[in-house]
């Protein structure tokens, strides 16, 4: 009695896979059999392969660091306690309306901490990402600006209000 049943199994095994052998097969269109009759699309199926796959990426920024970095922020809210400090200078407090923008030269680091969620960075003109948990503040070093010009691409963000430039030192009087 087993052995009925594994022979049927096995009967029945075999035509499935017979069937899933000969249906996968492609007979809907004739293959040619000279292969000088055939037309080569070899260049016409690899560039639309890539170009349906990838779209168009703008060229890299032609962007070089020079000996002063200029890190931008503009407000999306009104901030009344910013606080930068650019390379040895003191930490400072920054009051900055919304849509207002201003400028910070620095030359080797820049570290900004409170309200970092109510305004926008560029580093040379670019848009520079705020990491979500910003508890500590954000500190930006020559090497990680370095390293975040060499990802750009496309040309900078263009601003539609003229930026104030923040020198570094003691304040005027």
């Amino acid at each position: 009695m087993y052995l009925i049943g594994a022979g049927v199994l096995v009967v029945l095994l075999s035509i499935l896979v017979w069937v899933f052998y000969f249906s996968s097969e492609d007979t809907s269109s004739p293959q040619p059999t000279d292969p000088a009759s055939t037309p080569d699309t070899s260049a016409a199926v690899s560039s639309s392969d890539t170009t349906a796959s990838e779209p168009e990426r703008p060229p890299p920024a032609n962007l070089s660091l020079g000996e002063t970095l200029h890190l931008t922020v503009r407000a999306r809210a009104n901030v009344s306690n910013l606080r930068i400090r650019r390379d040895d200078d003191l930490r400072r407090p920054y009051w900055i309306q919304e849509g207002e923008i201003r400028v910070f030269p620095f030359e080797e680091e820049v570290t900004l901490q409170n309200e970092l969620g109510d305004i926008e960075l560029l580093l040379e003109g670019y848009a520079y990402p705020i990491p979500s948990d910003t508890t500590g503040g954000i500190e930006i070093t020559r090497s990680g600006a370095q390293s975040f010009a060499d990802t750009l691409r496309g040309p900078p963000v263009s601003l539609s209000v003229t930026p104030d430039t923040i020198p570094v030192g003691a304040p005027a009087e």
